[in-house]
């Protein structure tokens, strides 16, 4: 709970809020407040009462998401494309390398959740009382650039809705797979970017293909177990079988990385540390002929575990890695493709510091509108890390910010929320009723709890 909103954040709505009305360019730095700064489970309550001399009733806050004129997502497309346009270009003019990865991820909700849109499915633990529980998602198909200076910039998320939401309300019914073709086709990056898509095995396939190649991206991705290759012969074989079926003796190469001491270092915001953890591969590159795809680059890999497994200790966990770059080598297919957790890690932070998975209403599309209001604050921790950085006297505190995530960032900002709340507590003191100002505010903070 804050007395005022951050200074910057309110200069950070300024500039994005052209296209709102002046309730909404009021509330809406109240919101980014508290998915900021509240403790615990952003529900609407919790929203309405971050900023105690801005008190929003909970109600409001949930009239306010239900509003079809309150075009959040308009807002993200205007920041983010800001934000890529933004990025500082390198002195001697060289191409630059940006990473785009791709992932699909689900809130979960109760199972007896009235609320539409919702996929329902069992989940995988003992049964309870009654039968076989279960519980109900909604699905957002997410995008994450990496810059090469470890900038990261959410794309639009595209929301997947079930085929009956979709009779119901009109809309028309796209698969997830669908969806990423929007994002990628929808992309506006600065010319002398060169782009690397990075997904998992359910996203890959002639579409992805197709789309790179037309766009000019390279992109990395897993094949399925039925993926097949067409030798001279125009035999066809299973990818999976053929990788595990190949001796040693046809070539097989090692890889060791280092963490904080890889080439990608930057784009996964971490340093070196006393653990010096490593990470060993072996793996086997080739170019093969795969059905509907053509002439591509195969890397197959087999990646040794950094812990001790507890039934197998010599468990291997295999890949294998297509790419439509012929030029990439087999440890640069490796070590790119090892940059597609980091939208993992992404999907945990929004949803453990952020409140992404904590809206707890009926509306779907004031859903959507509360993860458009998730989204802009991971925006505003970015830009400001990049001010910081910008304004920082030291090495240190330059090393410090390249490898903040999302909880140090909120850190940062209550330190700056704490100097901006002492300074006002302060110059009420000396004002003329400056003091039964303070206790009103004392008083509300203890009816907020």
């Amino acid at each position: 709970m804050i007395v005022k909103i951050p200074a910057s954040l309110e200069r950070f709505c300024e500039r994005i809020g052209s296209g709102l009305t002046a309730g909404q360019r009021k509330v809406l730095p109240v919101l980014l407040a508290g998915l900021l700064l509240a403790k615990g489970r952003r529900s609407q309550a919790a929203l309405g009462r971050t900023v105690v001399t801005e008190p929003r009733h909970r109600a409001s806050v949930s009239k306010l998401l239900g509003r079809e004129r309150f075009r959040t997502r308009e807002l993200v497309d205007e920041v983010v494309q800001a934000e890529i346009d933004g990025q500082p270009k390198p002195r001697d003019g060289s191409r630059r390398t940006w990473f785009v990865i791709m992932d699909g991820t689900s809130t979960k909700r109760g199972g007896f959740t009235k609320i539409a849109n919702a996929r329902q499915y069992k989940v995988s633990r003992r049964k309870k009382k009654g039968g076989t529980p279960s519980t109900k998602s909604h699905t957002f198909v997410m995008g994450l650039v990496l810059t090469e200076r470890g900038v990261r910039i959410p794309l639009t998320r595209r929301t997947w809705r079930t085929k009956k939401y979709c009779r119901t309300s009109g809309k028309k019914y796209l698969k997830q797979t669908e969806l990423a073709e929007l994002m990628l086709r929808s992309l506006r990056l600065p010319a002398d970017v060169d782009v690397v898509v990075l997904v998992d095995e359910y996203f890959e396939g002639q579409w992805l293909h197709e789309v790179c190649t037309e766009l000019g991206y390279t992109y990395i991705a897993p094949v399925k177990s039925d993926r097949c290759f067409i030798d001279e012969d125009g035999n066809r074989s299973h990818l999976h079988a053929r990788g595990r079926s190949l001796p040693e003796s046809e070539g097989w190469r090692k890889l060791t990385l280092l963490r904080g001491s890889e080439e990608t270092a930057r784009y996964r915001r971490y340093s070196v540390r006393r653990t010096r953890a490593k990470r060993h591969y072996r793996f086997f590159h080739e170019v093969s002929h795969v059905a509907k795809l053509g002439p591509v680059g195969v890397v197959y890999s087999w990646k040794k575990p950094s812990y001790r497994p507890r039934r197998n200790d010599s468990a291997e966990s295999f890949k294998v890695l297509v790419t439509n770059s012929l030029e990439l080598s087999g440890a640069r297919i490796v070590e790119y493709y090892e940059l597609r957790w980091q939208i993992e890690l992404w999907f945990r932070e929004l949803k453990s510091h952020l409140g992404l998975a904590d809206y707890s209403g009926t509306d779907f599309e004031a859903f959507e509108r509360h993860v458009d209001l998730v989204m802009l604050s991971f925006l505003f921790l970015e830009r400001r890390r990049c001010e910081l950085r910008a304004a920082a006297r030291s090495r240190r505190r330059c090393g410090e910010l390249d490898v903040m995530r999302t909880t140090g960032l909120q850190s940062e900002l209550a330190i700056e929320v704490m100097r901006d709340d002492l300074s006002y507590l302060r110059s009420l003191l000396f004002a003329p009723g400056g003091r039964h100002r303070i206790l009103h505010l004392c008083s509300q903070m203890r009816k907020a709890g």
